[in-house]
């Protein structure tokens, strides 16, 4: 790729130094190498007028070795963010202001494509407070919580009137902390599911088997055919 076109990534002036046939090439190339007959890829774009071509060839050249392509359209860009970032910095005091500023915007652009569900395990009262034992942790799941200082609220599916709780991993290690301060029902039982949204950045990617318990298993959902099929269900 660098010797090609001077960069990781692959740049030119459409229509002269990119061409539909490249952009056909790239669909077969990735199908091949990374996704694989039957397996998803999702193709976005920003507004260039372009984009529409490329698009179009990379779906032609992904399909033709039996990927599954779902174009989602125009999609925000790292430059999209960080045209909002001189007026977050103009709202700090002068003297708080960085002279450098370094971002990885990767865990907020990816991070609604995960939600973790994990079961309970144990529930106990400790110092008069209710805690939960789930069978995931911050040595799974949830490592967010130790490499990055990561907060990850809980949500239930048994409905019941809420009390401040404690949730903890499955390890029995007196760091497998995932949160002092959750907000859920205290009318919970043994086998009922929690959830936790916004999981998609690292957390699996950096999962253990910590005490012998393996990572949580990674379950893809095809939301555009889940929804398509219950339109059709409606409909019938």
């Amino acid at each position: 790729m660098p010797r090609l076109f001077g960069t990781d990534g692959i740049r030119g002036v459409a229509n002269v130094d990119l061409k539909p046939p490249i952009a056909y090439a790239l669909g077969r190339a990735t199908a091949h190498r990374l996704v694989g007959p039957g397996g998803a890829l999702v193709v976005g774009q920003d507004t260039r007028r372009s984009c529409d071509m490329f698009v179009a060839a990379i779906t032609a050249g992904a399909t033709s070795l039996g990927a599954d392509v779902h174009r989602v359209g125009t999609v925000p860009t790292p430059a999209h963010f960080a045209r909002e970032v001189p007026a977050l910095l103009d709202a700090l005091p002068a003297d708080r202001r960085p002279a450098r500023l370094a971002v990885e915007p990767g865990r907020f652009l990816v991070a609604t494509a995960g939600t973790a569900v994990s079961t309970i395990i144990g529930k106990a009262v400790r110092d008069g407070k209710l805690c939960y034992y789930v069978d995931d942790g911050v040595y799974h799941t949830f490592s967010g919580v130790i490499f990055d200082h990561c907060r990850y609220n809980f949500g239930a599916f048994r409905r019941g009137p809420v009390e401040v709780c404690s949730v903890f991993g499955p390890t029995c290690d007196a760091l497998d902390v995932v949160s002092m301060s959750e907000q859920l029902p205290g009318n919970l039982r043994l086998g009922d599911l929690l959830y936790s949204q916004n999981i998609g950045a690292y957390s699996h990617a950096s999962s253990t088997w910590f005490n012998g318990f393996p990572p949580a298993k990674v379950v893809h959902l095809n939301q555009v055919e889940a929804g398509e099929e219950a339109r059709s269900a409606a409909a019938g």
